[in-house]
């Protein structure tokens, strides 16, 4: 900048300065330019450049710096309006095609699990039998049964049963029309013949078998 007695003498003269006065007064007082002044014609060696550039210490970023900056490095993202058409196109057909598959699945078939009520016992004998009443008075017996031509003459087949405890032991049996040779078992070992029986015949072991006409 130009000293107080310049700018004065500048001012009364009310004339411009040139552009080689502003630049002769600018480096009277710049410092820079006097130094460089006083290097007047110095020449620069030519490897002075080289040696600069070995004494910069060139540092290579660590790996954090790296991560960080590729992270934080703003990008920028261009849209393609020609492919955003395409793609949102494909998208609203592949969403509708899911969607009409969903609204047309079948639902899933219903089971329905029924039960078969058990029978109900019946009075009613089997088709083809007709009901045969067996009745032996034993008050002292402790089991009675009975065993014949009806039942294989199994003395456990067929029991009687004794239910109000008069000593009178009973039991109905469907079975089909026919002639049946029978005896009644009492306490399992001893065959007692039927008192009632309407018939009898012998037994083939010298004993007498009762029989029963149905």
């Amino acid at each position: 900048m130009p000293g107080d007695r310049e700018l004065r003498e500048l001012l009364d003269d009310e004339q411009p300065l040139t552009a080689e006065e502003k630049a002769a007064l600018a480096a009277e007082d710049d410092p820079l330019a006097s130094e460089l002044r006083g290097l007047g014609d110095a020449e620069i060696a030519p490897s002075f450049t080289a040696e600069v550039m070995q004494e910069v210490e060139v540092r290579e970023p660590s790996a954090f710096a790296r991560v960080r900056d590729a992270v934080l490095r703003p990008r920028l993202f261009r849209i393609n309006v020609a492919m955003v058409v395409p793609v949102a196109v494909i998208s609203a057909v592949i969403v509708a095609i899911a969607v009409g598959k969903w609204s047309r699945r079948e639902p899933a078939p219903v089971v329905v699990r029924t039960e078969r009520p058990a029978p109900v016992p019946s009075n009613e004998p089997p088709e083809g039998t007709v009901i045969a009443t067996f009745e032996l008075a034993a008050p002292d017996a402790r089991t009675v049964a009975v065993a014949g031509d009806f039942n294989g003459w199994d003395v456990t087949a067929t029991p009687l049963t004794d239910a109000n405890g008069d000593g009178i032991w009973t039991a109905t049996v469907p079975i089909e029309p026919g002639r049946y040779a029978y005896m009644f078992v009492v306490d399992g070992t001893r065959w007692v013949l039927d008192p009632d029986a309407e018939a009898v015949q012998p037994d083939g072991f010298g004993g007498t078998n009762a029989v029963l006409k149905l």
